[in-house]
């Protein structure tokens, strides 16, 4: 028998794959983790703009200008499907002109009457900062 009919890798061989594989994961791993965080981002602001459209429809209804969110519902009752994140308020004034803040113990919805879209704010860290946005 010879010395060189033996099969499988070598060590070299083996630490090349380790490697390879090693620097794909270094690659994708901050790319994945950003796309998490954009998901994160967008579903919450898509969840605050339900809060207002199902808010908006009790103020035109019955003139209801205040919304409190908070442990998982927003009171008064409004007609919305979907589960509440967050704590905060959705105000409108007489103009129909609405005002929100929400955070969700990580991100922070705000928008101000004279506002067109609710924005998600990065720099906010806590819920009072939150509600003074």
């Amino acid at each position: 028998m010879k010395l060189n009919d033996k099969k499988g890798f070598t060590l070299i061989e083996l630490l090349g794959v380790i490697v390879i594989l090693s620097v794909i994961v270094m690659i994708t791993v901050p790319i994945v983790q950003d796309k998490i965080t954009e998901s994160r981002k967008s579903a919450f602001l898509a969840s605050v703009n339900g809060y207002v459209r199902a808010s908006r429809m009790k103020n035109t209804e019955e003139g209801t200008t205040k919304f409190t969110i908070a442990d998982e519902k927003i009171t008064p009752e409004v007609d919305y499907k979907g589960e509440v994140q967050g704590k905060g308020v959705i105000e409108y004034d007489s103009m129909g002109k609405v005002k929100v803040n929400v955070w969700n113990g990580t991100y922070c919805a705000v928008k101000t009457y004279n506002d067109s879209d609710v924005q998600i704010k990065s720099d906010i860290q806590d819920y009072t900062a939150c509600m003074n946005a």
